[in-house]
């Protein structure tokens, strides 16, 4: 009960951060799908106040926007709900920070290995080849490991088998 309070708190306060920068960028296109998450009394209010368009995926417009949706959940549930939102300038730089982190830090297995600024700018490409021969030599080193360990009870087996 008590997570579930806070989140709403935070939740409110992302809200009225929102608010404020829609208020101050002008009108925002806002493209969903027809989650929950979009169709809320604060969302409705925000379109009907002329300041976010909403725009229907597959319907009003002819591409899906579910990877950014995906990404969008990972952003505020990973990273913005665990922050204090009390400024827009807050929120900038812990979305600054999300945004650089993922790009250039967290690795993707969609791009074998590589971040999204490597497979961008072209720059990772050996990264794939090198991670599957560093597979290959942790697994070799392993076995080598294995068969080499031995312990009294398999030195006792051995020397009642010669």
């Amino acid at each position: 009960m008590g997570s579930m309070i806070s989140t709403t708190r935070t939740q409110t306060k992302y809200d009225h951060l929102l608010r404020e920068h829609v208020r101050s960028t002008g009108n925002i296109n806002h493209a969903t799908d027809g989650g929950v998450e979009n169709f809320n009394s604060a969302v409705d209010e925000l379109i009907e106040s002329g300041l976010l368009k909403r725009l229907l995926a597959m319907t009003e417009i002819t591409y899906s926007n579910s990877m950014i949706e995906s990404w969008w959940r990972a952003l505020k549930h990973q990273w913005l709900y665990l922050n204090t939102l009390d400024t827009v300038s807050t929120l900038e730089t812990l979305v600054t920070f999300y945004v650089d982190e993922h790009n250039t830090q967290l690795l993707h297995s969609a791009f074998r290995g590589q971040t999204p600024h490597e497979m961008y700018f072209g720059t990772g490409n050996d990264i794939p080849a090198e991670l599957e021969a560093a597979r290959i030599n942790a697994q070799k080193s392993r076995m080598e490991t294995n068969r080499n360990m031995s312990c009294k009870t398999c030195e006792t087996l051995t020397s009642i088998a010669d």
